[in-house]
C-alpha cells in the first residue's frame, strides 16, 4: 500500500506509549513515528477539594474549604450545586445546597443509590470540578 510513499517524510502519530512497537514493526518502522497523548484529560483546578469517605456506605462528605479559600474574600467562591451521574451518563442525585466559607462541607445521603461507581458533578461559580466516588 505504501510502496510509492517516501515514508522518511511522513509522520505517524501514535499513542506514546505504543512508539516502540511501531518502531519496531517491519510495516512502520521506515515512517516518522511521533508519540501523542490519547483520551480525555483535563486539569484539575481544585486538587485540595475532597470527598470522603471514598468508598462509602451512604453517607457522604463534600469538603469545599480549597474552592471557597483559595480566592480572595473579595471575590469568594460559591458552590451552587453537585450532581451525581452513574457510569451510563444518566443523573440520579442532585444537591441544589451552597456552601460557604462560614459552612465549607456538604453532608449527602446516597444510600438509595445501588453499589457502583458514581461521578459527582461539583458546580461553582468559576467551573466544573469532577470527582468519581465508589459507592458499596
Amino acid at each position: 500500500m505504501f510502496e510509492e510513499v517516501d515514508k522518511n517524510i511522513c509522520t505517524l502519530n501514535v499513542p506514546t506509549s505504543a512508539v516502540p512497537a511501531y518502531q519496531k514493526a517491519e510495516v512502520w518502522k521506515e515512517f516518522n513515528i511521533e508519540g501523542i497523548e490519547v483520551g480525555i484529560a483535563e486539569p484539575d483546578n481544585h486538587p485540595s477539594l475532597r470527598i470522603y469517605p471514598n468508598p462509602t456506605m451512604g453517607e457522604l462528605w463534600v469538603d469545599c474549604r480549597d474552592v471557597i479559600n483559595r480566592v480572595s474574600t473579595m471575590t469568594p467562591t460559591t458552590i451552587t450545586n453537585i450532581e451525581i451521574f452513574d457510569v451510563m451518563g444518566r443523573s440520579v442525585h442532585v444537591e441544589t445546597r451552597h456552601a460557604t466559607s462560614l459552612q465549607p462541607q456538604i453532608e449527602m445521603n446516597i444510600s438509595h443509590l445501588p453499589t457502583g461507581i458514581y461521578f459527582l458533578r461539583i458546580m461553582t461559580d468559576e467551573g466544573v470540578v469532577v470527582r468519581k466516588v465508589v459507592k458499596e
